[in-house]
Formats: structure tokens, sequence, C-alpha cells
């Protein structure tokens, strides 16, 4: 491990020792990652970590704060909680007290002040839908807000959730219960909101509407991402000659209007973040400016995007994988070498977890990582105060 850029410092707070495996659920929903964690500390320098098939949650130290007792649990989201005990879910403080019973046979984290849960199962799965699911919306006393005859729901995002119902219109409803925007399409992808603008595929093709249901981006792309920092990923296919194979999958983005900023030519491409984009050209990624431009080569087997200053990388070598951050100049700043094989954590071999790096935490400059099969704990110093 070493770091080697004047202006970045990355210190090693816990060695990796820990028997710990970072939090490994990403929603399909691919900017609800606060909600549904994503390997990182949240804002007040906790991680939820899996230690012997249990949910605990742990500080900067690596000292667990909440002592691994949960059969499930999810990342701190508006001061709570959601996990999982005894078959029931409930929601805890970050002293670990239980705030909201574990009553629920499903819940998810809060969003806007709300969180959906499961209230119930009915057996008339023809009125209720294919598990027989009954979903609601509590607040953060428990109280319900909002009882349903949908089956399933989103958090809120832009004061909207987007419910399906078995024998009931589906689409955005506000927390009163009124559908804002139908959407019937019979498409079982969820219309996902992002910085005012919800993406979604109608008829085998992605397009964007605003919070009036009006469209914003046609419909016309084989692939939409969500928005970050005002760019959504945009791709389309390229078919064999006078057939329906796709030869090739082509990347762009494009902006909140529908132009497209960068060119769909690129085999992948990441968020827009701090300025740029890391992107994928002859099987080899790097990061270009938002004109296109060439910002760092193209030298990496992996590229995520920047993220409090930093990006993740990889580079494989025979049977050899280096992980590293990087500036925004392409210096590197940390990295360690590892072979590319999973480890098992404690009695559970399904939680299987490869090495690797984290995203730090904006906020406090803390990540995880994984060496040999065991965790550690990170903190990024840019010479200022993280606030």
């Amino acid at each position: 491990m070493h770091n080697n850029s004047s202006d970045v410092t990355i210190n090693t707070l816990v060695d990796p020792i820990l028997e710990y495996a970072p939090l490994e659920r990403w929603s399909s929903l691919e900017f609800d990652r606060d909600l549904y964690g994503h390997y990182s500390f949240d804002d007040e320098a906790l991680a939820c970590v899996i230690c012997d098939g249990k949910f605990g949650y742990i500080d900067r130290t690596g000292t667990f704060i909440i002592h691994p007792m949960y059969d499930d649990a999810y990342a701190f989201t508006e001061g709570l909680a959601c996990v999982k005990k005894d078959n029931y879910f409930g929601y805890i403080d970050r002293g670990g007290n239980t705030v909201i019973p574990f009553t629920y046979v499903n819940a998810y984290p809060f969003s806007e002040g709300f969180a959906v849960v499961c209230s119930g199962i009915n057996e008339d799965k023809d009125k209720w839908g294919p598990f027989g699911i009954r979903i609601a919306f509590i607040n953060k006393t428990g109280d319900f807000m909002l009882k349903t005859q949908y089956y399933s729901a989103t958090p809120f995002r832009n004061g909207l959730s987007f419910v399906r119902g078995r024998t009931i219109l589906s689409g955005f409803i506000d927390i009163s219960g009124k559908m804002i925007i139908p959407n019937d399409d019979d498409n079982m992808l969820i219309p996902k909101f992002s910085e005012e603008l919800a993406v979604d595929e109608r008829f085998d093709k992605w397009g964007a509407f605003d919070k009036n249901g009006e469209t914003v981006i046609p419909f016309e792309y084989d692939y939409l991402s969500g928005f970050c920092n005002g760019l959504a990923i945009a791709a389309n296919n390229e078919y064999e000659s006078s057939t329906s194979i796709v030869k090739h999958v082509k990347y762009g983005l494009l902006n909140k209007n529908g132009d497209v900023i960068i060119p769909l030519e690129y085999d992948g491409a990441g968020d827009f973040s701090d300025g740029l984009i890391p992107v994928k050209k002859n099987e080899k990624w790097g990061f270009i400016s938002s004109n296109n431009d060439i910002a760092i080569p193209f030298d990496y087997d992996f590229a995520s995007s920047f993220s409090s200053g930093l990006a993740r990388v990889i580079q494989n070598n025979s049977d050899v994988r280096k992980h590293s951050y990087i500036n925004m100049g392409g210096d590197t700043v940390f990295s360690f070498e590892s072979k590319p094989v999973k480890y098992p954590f404690g009695e559970h071999t399904d939680k299987e977890n490869y090495d690797g790096l984290f995203d730090f935490n904006n906020k406090n400059g803390l990540a995880l990582y994984v060496m040999n099969g065991k965790m550690g704990i990170l903190e990024i110093d840019y010479g200022r105060t993280l606030s």
C-alpha cells in the first residue's frame, strides 16, 4: 500500500484485519443507493457490516456501536435504520434503541419522512397482487399515514412514490394517495425519479418525463440511466446487418433537455461527477471531460465515477489485480495488489466478497476496503475540514 500525491493523503485508520463483510445491497433504482447501502459509511460515520451472518454497525475505529444481532439491515437514513429480527422488520435509532416495533413482514428505509412497509399478507391474490402483499406508508413514530391496495411501492422521491396494483391503476401517487401520474403500461420496470425527471421504458424504448407526466426526453433509446449532476447515461444498440442480433451497445450522455452532450460512441460509461466521466473504449476505461476531451488516459480495466475527488480503478496483470484510488490528475494516491478470488466471511459461505476499494463518504471522508479477505477502514485528508 502506498500514497504518492502531494495534495491528498489517505490514512489507514484500521488495518485490514476485521472479520466482517461490508453491507452488500444494491437498489434496482440506481440513485437510491443512499437508501439501500453502498459499502460506505453514512454521514454520521456509522457503517453497516455483516459478522457471522448477523448485521450490525461499526464506527470509524471498527468498534461495534450496535452489535451484530439482526438478520437483515439497511444503512441509516433520516436518523433511523430498518432492521430485521425474528422474521419481522422494525426501526432502530443510532443508539440501537427500538423506535418502531418489529411488526412488519417487509419494510424499507425512510425517505422524505416516510417509509414503505408491508402491513400484512392477504390470501386473495387476485385482488392483492402476486404475493398477497398489502403496502402502507408510515411516519417516524410508526403511525400509518397511508394504507393502500397496492402490492409494491417505491420510497418517496420528489414527493412521489411509484405504486403497482393488481386491480387498480399503477403510477405515481403523493402521500395522500392521490394518483398524480398514471402509468399503466404493463412494464414491470419501475420508473425512476432523479433530479426531478423520471426515467422509464415504454414499448422497449427509454425516455424521461417530468412531474406533470409530460415527455421531456423522447422514448427512443435502448437504455437511459437516472440523472446525476444534470446528465444521464444513454445507450443504443448496433445490430448485425439485416438481423436483430445486437453487435455492439454504444453509450453517451444527455442533458435534461435531451441534448446529446457526449456522443453515443463508447463501449461503456459512468456518471458525470467532479467534472469528469468514466468511459470505456477498446476494452479499456479512462476519463473524459463534458466536452468529450480525454482527461485521463484509457489505462484501466475498470473505473468508477469520481467521489470526494477520487476514483476507484482496477488494472489486471496476469493473475494479479491492482486496486487504486486516483486523483483528478490521474495520479495514484493509494493502491494494493491481490489475487482476484472470493473469500467467505465467517460461517456463512454464501456471504463472499472480492477484495476491493469502496467510495469515500463525501462528508466525513471515510471508506471501507477489503484486502486479502479482511476488511479495513480508510480516511481521506485533503488538508481541509470536510463538512
